[in-house]
């Protein structure tokens, strides 16, 4: 399949639709992939999941934190905390970086 000048500026995402410029059907280019067997995608789906939840626990601690701080509400004042990160950095500083990740266990 030889390309005029006119075929050649059509947009590659237009495979097997007439392209405007040139008013001409283009070939398909297909990717030959490997089926991927269902242990593989699995095992692949398990450890993103198992990343995603080590990433995130800290940010859901600290929220809990935040929403049980019980100070602010006994003193009557604001939130003892500033934010999200700032009760992770508080719990990291107070309590020990291990307490970000205490029940992570059994949501892993």
């Amino acid at each position: 399949w030889s390309a005029s000048a006119s075929e050649r500026w059509c947009a590659p995402w237009t495979a097997e639709l007439a392209c405007r410029a040139c008013r001409v059907a283009r070939p398909t280019r297909r990717r030959r992939t490997m089926p991927v067997s269902p242990v593989v995608d699995s095992t692949s789906a398990a450890l993103g999941a198992l990343f995603a939840t080590l990433a995130l626990y800290p940010l859901d601690v600290a929220k809990t934190r935040i929403q049980a701080d019980t100070k602010a509400s006994r003193d009557g004042g604001g939130p003892s905390r500033r934010g999200t990160l700032g009760t992770v950095a508080s719990i990291a500083r107070t309590e020990g970086a291990g307490e970000l990740l205490v029940g992570v266990g059994p949501k892993a």
